[in-house]
């Protein structure tokens, strides 16, 4: 492990450079006071509510410049942020490549891999309402062009800016006084020939009425047409997979290659073996419906390997590695000057982003047979003994294009205020918004009951009560008639079968937030050692959401089956900080500060919370700067977690452990114990949830000198009553294990073959989490002699300590995992200015990461063969990436760019293609290899 950090710090050194150049030595100061120059009457401050311009916040704030952003010519600004080590990559087109939840392809983002949620987003230091039913925002509605900085403040801030900054605050402050128009067009491809984007962006800004008035507007285009599924690469064209064979001497489960489905074929697959154990005889079909012996490799539960008959149907290969996305956004914003106590200000934004009907998974079907259905094709009747009444056909619905989905949303929001001085040194703003997103979600949908019947030839004998009933609802409600699907083969029903089997769900979701908030700061008096600095202010805020499905009944659809719910949450919250100046210019004392804040939150339904911040700077002597923060931080529960009703899905593997005897919901009584089989799990939301709350630390030091700023900073994070939502064996297992709570949720039914009819998975605060770590930065600029040259470089190293999570049944530890993040991450640039020409190289990096913490693997001290636990493989090297960013002035007002992303192609390991697909892992792989951008930017 240590030699495996030695190489990386290395080979980040080495190949330290960025298509980010390094701050400026200006810029970096500004960084570290938590304060920025738009303008010389512009100052936007972020990580505090103080507005004095002298004052240094003791919280850690990271910066993310317009130049370094433009440098890396990003389609949004998330591709960007999400290579600070702070971030996790989270979920973007990438990260949205195996997914069909209604979160699609949103770029948000995610400090310390708490999840988004926990990140808070603002623009201009506001809130955003959501872009999804989590209440999360979409980074890539912000128009690129319009961004004057991102301040990242790493730490907890929930008694500056309220709930959801448990991890920090990302905060997209804008050019709101810029001058002139830029225009910017891009294009890019993969070396792959795939991954074709494009993108679009403008700003302008002017002045008017003698400066007294000021507008600014800003709009992005930008398509990407994706990538396909892992065939498309080399590391998946090897069919990687993960398999259980749990024999003895053998790990549980074996990472290889050549998996395939080996019980499934797209014309269809005959699951009875028709020849002897020693030497088995399968029949599947082609694409005509004409049967043939299949070669079947070792099977391992539904795959196999060691047979290449089913090549191109991968279990793992229906994922496209990248969606496909457009997005159009625009923002605008107008201030106009009253008098020198009073400017009124509008901000309107609007951004509308597309998922085109994409594959999110293989669709599969299992049906009884009878060797009377006049579909069976003449020459299986041939081959399989006269004995054989009825078989059972399993079915790749290839020729129903998978299980697929698309999605838009459409969101728009307006803020409007009036800030200003009132008397000497105060400043006020009170301001009022207004936002809403609507986001239709349409998945296709194969009615289970419906395709049974029409493979029967339209027979409803052999379908269940239950069965029955959901077809009555679906063919009533959407006037479908049934029509003979022959399964045999691909595309070989008619039209009008397709048509009845299948249709689409639709689900609106519409999200309203609106907030009313005043707050004034300024300094009421002077100590001995300079100003006290004062804010206080008071919000409120109310959201909602209402979601419409479009399909009457549960459990229709093999998949999908959304449902209809709506609430609303309001809070008032009323905070107030002091920054204290407490020594000035004494022996090793330069400048000592103190920093309090506190903030009242009452929520209407999980009733009040207090949070509160204490911190001190200490600057012994010039450029040296010591600083340390506590605060109690809360996230409140989104409206998903206190209102949300899932659609009902079958289970097929439930495992009742718990005793006979036990009351469930409704005094329903189980009787079950022991057996495994099917049940119905419905997701579910809790109005009872309150916040999570945190304990957060950060304390370090920073050193500047000349060109020269270095800072180390160490974060510790607990956080209790963590909101989760148990798996609906994890509910049983909680149950049995005598959580009463837990056997509320769950209703008993001996008409299941698990003994348990439903199992309801609600959010609840039963979860800690405990994080630790450090943050560093060395930012070094230099000019080369007398010339205009300049050498600009930036390190960004984050080290996880722990990232521990508790639950009722143990704790793991997932830093350094795939659940969580690696040790080391770091981001390395050097850059070369000189004139209208920059030339600058980034390196991004991370450490090996361990796919599962629970599990083990050969070498590992707690391995052992025979154990369900054990697997083949369980870590994954890290990487090093580099990327080339060249720019060149034409002119005053013309400039051409161009970026390679991972510059030599470097390939993710073994398996890891795959891995990425599976569960809520989150692996930091470049999967999509060599890219090209190039662009041009205009400036009038």
């Amino acid at each position: 492990m240590k030699k495996n950090i030695a190489l990386f710090v290395t080979g980040s050194i080495l190949a330290i450079g960025v298509a980010l150049p390094a701050c400026a030595q200006e810029g970096t100061a500004a960084a570290e006071t938590g304060t920025a120059e738009a303008t010389v009457a512009d100052i936007i401050v972020t990580g505090t509510r103080l507005s004095n311009p002298n004052f240094t916040a003791p919280t850690p704030i990271q910066t993310l410049s317009a130049e370094n952003i433009q440098a890396r010519a990003p389609i949004n600004v998330a591709d960007a942020l999400n290579e600070m080590p702070a971030f996790r990559a989270s979920r973007n087109a990438t990260g949205g490549r195996a997914s069909g939840s209604q979160l699609g392809a949103q770029s948000l983002i995610d400090m310390r891999g708490l999840g988004p949620e926990r990140t808070l987003v603002l623009i201009n230091g506001k809130r955003h309402v959501g872009t999804n039913f989590r209440g999360t925002f979409d980074t890539a509605l912000i128009p690129v062009s319009l961004i004057e900085r991102v301040d990242v403040v790493t730490g907890g801030a929930s008694a500056a800016y309220g709930s959801d900054a448990v991890a920090g605050v990302a905060n997209f402050v804008l050019k709101n006084h810029m001058q002139g128009v830029t225009v910017t067009g891009q294009s890019g491809i993969s070396t792959y020939g795939d991954d074709a984007q494009y993108a679009f962006n403008m700003a302008a800004g002017t002045s008017f009425a003698d400066d007294r008035g000021h507008i600014i507007f800003g709009a992005d285009y930008a398509r990407n047409r994706g990538v396909g599924n892992i065939y498309t690469r080399p590391s998946g064209r090897t069919e990687p997979g993960l398999v259980s064979p749990g024999g003895t001497g053998n790990p549980y489960s074996i990472f290889t290659e050549g998996v395939e489905y080996g019980s499934y074929a797209p014309g269809g697959f005959i699951t009875n073996n028709f020849g002897t154990s020693a030497n088995p005889v399968y029949y599947a079909f082609d694409a005509s419906g004409s049967p043939y012996a299949f070669n079947r490799g070792t099977v391992y539960g539904t795959n196999m390997v060691g047979s290449t008959a089913n090549y191109g149907n991968s279990p793992y290969g229906f994922f496209q590695l990248k969606v496909p996305t457009s997005r159009a956004v625009a923002y605008g914003r107008g201030e106009y000057e009253f008098s020198d106590s009073v400017t009124a200000y509008v901000e309107a934004n609007y951004g509308r982003s597309k998922l085109p009907r994409t594959i999110t998974g293989p669709s599969t079907s299992t049906f009884t047979i009878s060797r009377t259905n006049p579909f069976v094709p003449p020459e299986l009747l041939a081959l399989i003994p006269a004995t054989t009444t009825s078989f059972t056909l399993n079915r790749l619905n290839t020729d129903l294009g998978g299980n697929q989905t698309s999605q838009t949303n459409t969101t728009w929001r307006v803020v409007g205020g009036l800030e200003g001085k009132l008397g000497s040194g105060w400043n006020w703003d009170a301001y009022v918004e207004h936002g809403e997103t609507k986001q239709l979600f349409i998945t296709n949908g194969i009615a289970g009951a419906a395709f049974k019947k029409a493979v029967n030839n339209c027979s409803e004998s052999g379908l269940t009560a239950t069965e029955l009933a959901q077809l009555a609802v679906y063919e009533s409600f959407n006037n479908k008639a049934c029509a003979p699907f022959n399964p045999f083969g691909v595309g070989q029903a008619s039209d009008a079968a397709y048509d009845y089997i299948q249709q689409d769900q639709q689900q609106i979701t519409r999200l309203k937030q609106t907030v009313a908030a005043f707050s004034l700061s300024g300094s009421p008096f002077s100590l001995w050692a300079g100003e006290v600095s004062l804010a206080v202010g008071a919000e409120y805020r109310r959201d909602s959401v209402d979601v419409v499905a479009e399909q009457p009944l549960a459990n229709i659809f093999v998949n999908g089956n959304f449902t209809t719910f709506k609430g609303a949450n309001s809070v008032k919250e009323g905070f107030a900080e002091v920054g204290v100046p407490l020594l000035r210019d004494a022996p090793f004392v330069q400048a000592l500060d103190l920093n309090a804040a506190v903030r009242y939150t009452d929520y209407k339904l999980s009733g009040s919370v207090q949070t509160w911040k204490l911190g001190a700077t200490w600057e012994p002597t010039d450029g040296v700067l010591l600083r340390v923060t506590r605060s109690r931080d809360i996230r409140a529960p989104n409206l998903n977690e206190i209102f949300f009703i899932g659609g009902g899905t079958t289970s097929t593997a439930l495992v009742n452990s718990i005793p006979n005897g036990t009351l469930g919901a409704g005094n329903t009584v189980n009787a079950g114990y022991g057996l495994t089989g099917a049940g119905i799990m419905q997701g579910a939301g809790n109005t009872a949830v309150k916040p999570e709350v945190a304990a957060t630390l950060t304390g370090g030091m920073t050193l500047r000198h000349g060109g020269l700023r270095a800072s180390v900073d160490y974060y510790q994070i607990k956080l209790k009553g963590a909101i989760v939502r148990l798996t609906d064996q994890q509910t049983i297992n909680q149950c049995a294990a005598g959580n009463a709570d837990a056997c509320s949720f769950i209703t008993f039914d001996s008409g299941y073959t698990s003994g348990i009819g439903k199992v309801l998975t609600v959010s609840q605060n039963i979860n800690s989490l405990k994080l630790r770590g450090v943050d560093f930065e060395l930012g070094y600029q230099t000019r080369l002699g007398e010339s205009d040259a300049r050498i600009e470089a930036r390190l960004m190293v984050n080290y996880a300590i722990d990232y521990i999570q508790e639950t009722p049944t143990g704790s793991l530890q997932y830093a350094g995992t795939a659940f969580g993040t690696p040790r080391w991450t770091a981001l390395a640039s050097l850059g070369y200015v000189n004139k209208g020409f920059s030339a600058t190289l980034q390196a991004r990096g991370f450490t090996s990461v361990i796919y599962d913490p629970s599990l083990a693997a050969p070498g590992d001290e707690d391995y052992v063969a025979a154990s369900t636990s054990s697997i083949s493989q369980n870590r994954f090297a890290g990487r090093i990436y580099n990327n080339l960013s060249i720019s060149q002035k034409i002119g005053d007002n013309f400039q051409l760019f161009g970026v390679i992303n991972n510059m030599f192609n470097v390939q993710p390991p073994k398996y890891a293609i795959i891995a990425m697909t599976m569960g809520s892992r989150t692996l930091n792989y470049d999967l999509i290899g060599r890219t090209f951008q190039v662009g041009a930017k205009v400036t009038f």
